[in-house]
């Protein structure tokens, strides 16, 4: 809720506090920090989730991770995703 408002700081902070993280709160966290313009952050915490190893991401992660991709110009790396 804080990064959809703008809140990015306080969102990540909240993010890192908690102790179990559900892949609804990994979208949140991607797409609030991707539609800010925070696009190298929103990419570190797609590779964290990949790198968590207990979820997959799903339609929503991905379409974060991509429109982070685009956002930033990773026009190659938002292919590499979608393939």
């Amino acid at each position: 809720m804080y990064a959809k408002c703008g809140s990015v700081v306080l969102a990540l902070q909240v993010f890192k506090s908690l102790r179990e993280k559900s892949l609804y709160t990994w979208n949140a966290m991607i797409n609030g920090l991707a539609v800010h313009g925070h696009v190298e952050q929103a990419l570190d915490v797609f590779n964290q989730l990949l790198d968590h190893g207990t979820m997959r991401p799903d339609e929503v992660t991905l379409a974060g991770a991509v429109t982070a991709c685009s956002c930033g110009g990773f026009v190659y790396g938002a292919l590499r995703m979608h393939s």
